[in-house]
């Protein structure tokens, strides 16, 4: 379980942020170079998890396919893609995760043959759920920084250049055409559950931006299905 906090930024915030970085006395670096994010979400026909997210339950969870620099640009599409379920329960939030292939041109894996993959992996008490979360609603792609202070109980993420579609039959396959950008980046910052007191007990109140709510699955769900 683990503490999280968004904040959106625009184009003149991002110099703020890294100096915030660069001269933190947490001593905040990153731990590995900046690498290119693609998931595709999971949803029921009635939008059950996106509904259950506008509503507000306390304890909800939605299912992800995810891999990473997968881009367009590449001459090398193989990778490997993960099932990612992520919930919150209380105000925490918790997400466990299932390698389902590796190596695998994952532009010309199916929708069919993804949902098969996840059914024989992902273990007995997640499986009814992900069962009936079978249509995908949303494909969101973007950059991120991944940033982590000396003591490794604080990770931070900045994610920039963030895009969503409409998943088709190949839904790892983008069209770079139609792709919805957002005129905004995400900052997040994750504290366990173990070493989370209170935002000011680790000096993050100087951060000079204000948390607030985002969530890019309810932003493309949104759009891309016009609810």
């Amino acid at each position: 379980m683990r503490k999280e906090y968004k904040f959106t930024l625009d184009k003149f915030d991002t110099d703020g942020l890294f100096y915030y970085i660069n001269t933190s006395q947490l001593g905040f670096h990153e731990i590995h170079p900046p690498r290119h994010v693609h998931s595709v979400y999971l949803d029921n026909v009635n939008f059950d998890c996106y509904n259950a997210n506008v509503i507000g339950l306390s304890s909800r969870v939605k299912y992800r396919y995810r891999c990473y620099n997968h881009i367009r640009t590449s001459n090398n599409y193989k990778n490997k893609i993960v099932l990612e379920s992520k919930g919150r329960i209380n105000g925490l939030g918790f997400k466990k995760t299932w390698m389902l292939c590796s190596d695998i041109d994952i532009s010309s894996i199916n929708s069919h043959k993804l949902f098969c993959y996840g059914k024989n992996t992902i273990s007995k008490p997640f499986l009814n759920a992900y069962a009936s979360f079978n249509t995908m609603v949303c494909g969101v792609i973007y950059k991120r920084r991944y940033f982590i202070d000396a003591s490794r109980r604080i990770r931070l993420t900045f994610d920039d250049n963030i895009q969503g579609y409409k998943p088709g039959l190949f839904p790892f396959l983008y069209p770079s055409n139609t792709m919805i950008t957002l005129d905004y980046s995400v900052l997040e910052i994750k504290l366990s559950n173990e070493t989370y007191n209170s935002f000011e007990n680790f000096g993050l109140n100087k951060i000079p931006f204000t948390p607030s709510k985002h969530s890019k699955f309810m932003t493309f769900t949104k759009i891309i299905n016009d609810l």
